[in-house]
């Protein structure tokens, strides 16, 4: 009777404990989308899309690179002030000339500025390649056992 008990209290306290974890899911998620909306009402795109970055919101990589980029817009536009031709465009010209001398990393970077960098593959060696499986075509035992092997 008195293990009964206890189950029954244990039990009482993991489900007060996933409610919990729920509560704070769910905060975090109003807090990102009410983010998003001051950045849309601003008149900032919510997506890095063309912008140098490719993670989503919160991650702070980017903003690394975004450092990188403002000093070098400013200081192209501080150059090319009251110029017909702007530094930047100085740039392009000189990375065209050293591709022409066939120099090889000019020629991959003016390559993937053209048409994009080339997606690499995801491939696992010989002895263990990477396997891909459709989770909804399996069973809960076999998600069970996927979930801990790992």
């Amino acid at each position: 009777m008195a293990v009964d008990r206890l189950a029954q209290r244990k039990l009482a306290a993991d489900k007060r404990w996933q409610l919990a974890l729920a509560r704070q899911k769910e905060k975090r998620r109003v807090a990102k989308l009410e983010r998003e909306a001051k950045q849309l009402a601003a008149g900032k795109s919510t997506s890095r899309q063309g912008q140098g970055g490719g993670g989503p919101f919160g991650n702070q990589h980017h903003t690394k690179g975004r450092v990188w980029r403002g000093a070098i817009d400013a200081a192209l536009a501080r150059r090319s002030k009251g110029k017909q031709i702007s530094e930047l465009e100085k740039v392009a010209e000189a990375l065209i000339d050293a591709a022409k001398a066939q120099d090889v990393a000019a020629i991959k970077e003016l390559g993937d500025r053209i048409d994009g960098k080339v997606p690499q593959a995801i491939t696992g060696d010989g002895a263990n390649p990477i396997l891909f499986a459709d989770i909804n075509q399996m069973s809960d035992e076999e998600l069970e056992k996927l979930a801990r092997s790992n």
